[in-house]
Parts: C-alpha cells; structure tokens; sequence
C-alpha cells in the first residue's frame, strides 16, 4: 500500500511505495525535500516543515548628534523626523514648487491652518527655499511699509515729482534690505529661539528645523499690513500664536512650552526690572 504524505513545504499530496519510510523524497512542484513518515503517521500527523531561517536583525537607528549645526544622518521618509504626509506633498505647498501661486498659497495655510502646515514641514529639508520664502515675504512687507511712509513724506512736500520719486526710492530701498535683514535675522533669531527651546526642554530636531520654521513664520504677517491702523498690531500678535503653534507641531511637543521659550527673554527681563525696582531704593 503505498504511503500519502503532504509536502513540508507546499503541502501537495505526495506517494511513495511501501517500505520506504524514513527516505527523502522531492516533491515534484517546489522540488522541496521531505522525510517519508511511517505509514501509521502518515495520514495523521502531517510533515513537519523545514525551519525557516530566523530573521535577520534590526538595523540600529543612527546616532543623532547634538551638535544643532551637524547634517541630517538620516532623509528617510519612514521616520518622524520626515514623516511623509498623507497627501504625499510636503507642507507649505512652497516646499513643492516655488511660483508665485505657491507662494501665496503657502501664506495662507501659515496663517490660516499654522498647526496642519508645520505638522507636515520636512524637518531637514534645504534651507535654501525657506529663506528665498522669508526674502519675497520681507521684500513684500518692505514695499508695503516703504509705500506707506512714502506717501505721507510726499504728501508733506506738495510736490508732485518729488514726491513720485521719493516713494520710489524709499520703496525700493526698503524692498531691498528688508530681504537681506530677514534672511539674517532667521539664522540669528532662528539660533537664539532654537537654545531657548532647548532649555525649556521643548527641542526634538536640529537647528535646521528651527531656523527653516522661523523662515517661513517671520515675515508672514506682510497681509495684515494691508489693513490700516490695527493691521501691524493684529498681525504681530497673530505671527506669536503661529510661532507657539508652529514650532510645537515642528519639535512635537507642548504648545505651553514653546511659549515659555519665546517669552523667557520677556520674563527674565521684568524680573531684574522688579529686583532692580526693590533693592536700588536700598542700596541708595
């Protein structure tokens, strides 16, 4: 009688002739090599299965640096660090494509919908886009205000013509080096707002992730100047909210801490301002 076994591998119905138990046999559709079992076992107990190779290691994670300035040691996409969004498209939209539309678009979301944006920022992207977004912001914040005081220097002068070129000239003065102090002040500013989030315990990525979120925050505000009176004081109270939001969505933490660091300065100086106020009566 001959004897039926399943395959150790594929688990096809194999034959092999009586007296065979205890040979190999190949199992013609995967070429797989079983252990012919007795005739007693064969119909109850299958074959048992050839061990797989355990599988192989986890790849450790690579070291991260605490130096703010080193490089990235990792861009990959699976990670938090450039936690691919769900649409597939990095946020602001100008982290995608760098165009006028993309440009206003990506003012919009930094003020409308700060927490969303910031989520999906690539954490060590270049910094190359996000400081051309703070020159055309800066540039754009430039003109607006250049504009505004030119007016009411020309209308002070009563002269047309002088007065057509003094608002070009204080325009495109002010359009210029707005531009060249905004890219300063997002590594100065971005610099000194980065050690704050460290000793607040607020920091979870590099210095590139701090500078590149001050370079798309800082100069946003160039709509609310747009608005007479009550435009720059909404639109400075407003770009705080963004940064708290922002950069706490960014280094994923606390929106309490972050606060803390951006107001520490302030803090700090209205206690020695109150140490100062006690003690200086005293010592006179």
């Amino acid at each position: 009688m001959p004897i039926q076994f399943p395959c150790s591998q594929c688990q096809k119905k194999m034959r092999a002739p009586d007296g065979t138990e205890g040979k190999k046999a190949r199992c013609p559709a995967c070429s797989a090599i079983t252990l012919i079992p007795s005739v007693a076992v064969a119909s109850a107990v299958p074959a048992a299965r050839v061990a797989s190779p355990p599988p192989a290691p986890a790849t450790a994670p690579p070291p991260v640096s605490d130096n703010p300035f080193a490089t990235p040691a990792t861009t990959d996409f699976s990670g938090s660090m450039n936690r691919r969004p769900r649409s597939g498209r990095f946020r602001p939209d100008w982290e995608n494509e760098q165009s006028l539309g993309s440009f206003f678009r990506s003012t919009k979301d930094i003020l409308l919908s700060p927490a969303e944006t910031f989520r999906d920022l690539r954490r060590d992207g270049p910094l190359g886009p996000a400081l051309a977004f703070a020159a055309i912001s800066a540039a754009f914040l430039g003109a607006i205000i250049g504009f505004l005081q030119a007016i009411f220097i020309a209308i002070a002068q009563g002269d047309a013509v002088v007065a057509i070129g003094i608002v070009v000239g204080i325009v495109l003065t002010v359009a210029i080096l707005y531009p060249i102090f905004a890219v300063i002040g997002c590594f100065v500013g971005g610099g000194f707002l980065h050690l704050l989030l460290s000793l607040v315990g607020a920091k979870k990525y590099s210095y590139n992730a701090t500078v590149r979120s001050v370079a798309y925050m800082q100069m946003s505000s160039w709509p609310f100047m747009l608005v007479p009176v009550l435009g720059p004081l909404v639109g400075g109270i407003w770009i705080l909210v963004v940064q708290i939001i922002g950069l706490a969505e960014v280094h994923e933490t606390t929106k309490g801490r972050v606060a803390l660091a951006i107001f520490m300065p302030v803090i700090i100086l209205m206690f020695v301002g109150v140490l100062v106020g006690v003690f200086l009566p005293l010592i006179g």
